[in-house]
C-alpha cells in the first residue's frame, strides 16, 4: 500500500524524523530528489552498512523519475516547428496551399498524440517508481524489526492562493519510533512463541519411524 493522503501532517512522534523527497512549496512540481542522507537518531542501532545500502538504492530509484511535461513539451514543440517550416516552404515554393495546410495539420496532430503518449508513459513509469520506493521502505522496516515504523508517503495537499485552490504533490519518508507498549507486546509474543517451540522440542520422542 502506498500512502496517498489529501490531509497530512508534517509532525512525527518525539524522536522521529522526515526525509522530504518532493516539496509542495513550488507551483511547478519539482523532481523528487534525496536532499539528505543522514541517518535519523531513531535508527541509531541500525547497522551503517544497511543504511548506506538503503540510501544508495533510494538515490538510484529517484534518478529514474520522469517529469511528464518535460517529456510532452519537446515533442509538441518539434511538431509545431516542423509544421511552420512546411508552411514556409509551401509559400516560397508556391505549392498547393491546401495540401500544405493538410500536411501542417497532420504534423501538429501527430505531435499532440505523441506528446500525450509520452506523458502517459512517464506517468506510468513514475507510478512504478512510487511502488519501488514503498518496497524499499518496507525492506528497511524488516531490517529494524518493528522498532521504528518507516513509511513512504505520497500526499496531495490543496494550497489556497486567494480564491484559487491548487493541488500540490508532496513525497516524503517518515521514521516514527514504535510505541513502547507495542514493542513490549511484540517481545512478549516472540518470547511466547519461543517457549512453545522449546516445549514442542522437549515433547518430541526420539526414535525411528515405524515401517508399515
Amino acid at each position: 500500500m502506498i500512502y496517498v493522503e489529501d490531509d497530512f501532517s508534517l509532525t512525527v512522534p518525539p524522536g522521529g524524523a522526515l526525509i522530504t523527497l518532493q516539496s509542495p512549496d513550488s507551483a511547478t512540481p519539482s523532481r523528487p530528489q534525496l536532499n539528505s542522507s543522514t541517518k535519523p537518531d531513531c535508527l541509531a542501532t541500525l547497522d551503517d552498512a544497511i543504511w548506506s545500502e538503503f540510501i544508495d538504492q533510494l538515490s538510484s530509484t529517484l534518478k529514474g523519475w520522469m517529469a511528464p511535461f518535460k517529456v510532452a513539451t519537446p515533442i509538441l514543440i518539434v511538431a509545431v516547428v516542423a509544421a511552420v517550416i512546411l508552411l514556409l516552404c509551401g509559400i516560397f515554393a508556391k505549392l498547393d496551399m491546401v495540401l500544405v495546410a493538410i500536411g501542417c495539420a497532420a504534423l501538429v496532430g501527430v505531435g499532440v498524440a505523441a506528446s500525450f503518449a509520452g506523458s502517459s508513459c512517464s506517468q506510468s513509469r513514475n507510478i512504478s517508481i512510487d511502488k519501488q520506493l514503498h518496497d524499499l521502505c518496507e525492506g528497511l522496516n524488516s531490517a529494524v524489526g518493528g522498532a521504528v515504523a518507516v513509511q513512504y508517503h505520497k500526499a496531495s495537499p490543496v494550497v489556497k492562493h486567494g480564491n484559487k485552490r491548487q493541488v500540490r504533490l508532496y513525497r516524503y519518508i517518515s521514521f516514527a519510533p514504535a510505541d513502547p507498549e507495542t514493542q513490549i507486546t511484540q517481545i512478549t509474543q516472540m518470547t511466547t512463541v519461543e517457549a512453545l517451540d522449546v516445549d514442542a522440542q522437549q515433547a518430541t520422542i526420539p526414535g525411528t519411524n515405524a515401517e508399515s
